[in-house]
């Protein structure tokens, strides 16, 4: 333990117990495995010192802010005509306390894990969907789906039409073709 080669882990168990209340841990699209802290610092720019602004963000934020801060303007110069515009939105605002005014909704897509989040609903997948409104449900204990089927699926919907626009490539497809490799995978070899 502690060497070069090894990769000691808290397991399941203990890690689920270290993001107590939330479900799940890291590398899982639940509060538990994607709500993180960041703190940011900066005397000159950040009036409301030792205060806490709790609206999502994401790691798409980050080029937005920093572009904002430096006044740089999308696309700038670039020999490519059609990039596409960075995700995120700015977090500048947070600095004073106000909101981010995130027009779209946020995605996530990880090791088979998955999520939605618009506002405070969030539709999120390890095995199935499930919905929960955050503004009352932070653990993600009470999952909406079969009450509100219609936003889940509109949501999915977001899901989809997004890991395509990302991958090229529909989920469905993608699932597909990873069951067929696996299962290429698992068949004996016949002996030559």
């Amino acid at each position: 333990m502690g060497g070069v080669n090894s990769f000691p882990t808290l397991g399941p168990s203990w890690a689920n117990v270290s993001n107590t209340p939330f479900r799940f841990y890291k590398q899982d699209s639940y509060e538990g495995g994607i709500n993180t802290p960041m703190i940011a610092h900066w005397p000159k720019g950040i009036k409301q010192k030792g205060s806490f602004y709790r609206e999502t963000s994401h790691l798409i934020d980050l080029l937005p802010t920093c572009m904002e801060l430096a006044t740089a303007h999308f696309p700038g110069e670039s020999p490519t005509p059609d990039i596409k515009p960075p995700d995120g939105v700015s977090l500048v605002p947070s600095f004073s306390g106000d909101s981010s005014e995130r027009a779209k909704p946020l995605f996530w897509e990880f090791g088979g894990g998955a999520a939605v989040q618009e506002g405070d609903m969030k539709l999120v997948r390890k095995r199935t969907w499930e919905l929960y409104d955050l503004s009352k449900d932070r653990t993600e204990t009470g999952n909406l789906a079969s009450k509100q089927p219609e936003l889940a699926a509109k949501m999915e919907s977001a899901w989809n039409a997004w890991f395509e626009d990302c991958t090229d490539e529909s989920f469905a497809k993608v699932k597909e073709r990873k069951a067929a490799e696996k299962k290429k995978e698992r068949s004996p070899r016949k002996k030559q």
